[in-house]
């Protein structure tokens, strides 16, 4: 859980490298905003915004990193997280 007006927001880490925000009030909806982790090194060929939510890797990324584990303090700040990645990264 995180700390948010509501009290009813946190925030999931998945092996599929995506990080979500919910609201346990509407979770039938799917979540209210998504982040990958990865590493865009550069390599990516094709340079054009593409919006296809069927990629695996939605965000250009060159390298996806699978979440294990999320850490989250109010001191640190609001929009401050920890995650573990299965590469250790």
């Amino acid at each position: 859980w995180i700390q948010s007006r509501t009290g009813t927001e946190f925030v999931s880490v998945s092996t599929d490298g995506s990080i979500c925000w919910w609201d346990a009030r509407k979770l039938g909806t799917g979540p209210m905003d998504k982040m990958f982790l990865g590493n865009d090194d550069g390599s990516n060929a094709d340079e054009s915004d593409q919006k296809d939510e069927t990629s695996e890797n939605k965000q250009g990324l060159s390298t996806l990193f699978g979440g294990t584990s999320l850490e989250y303090r109010t001191d640190a700040g609001a929009t401050k997280y920890l995650v573990g990645t299965e590469q250790g990264t």
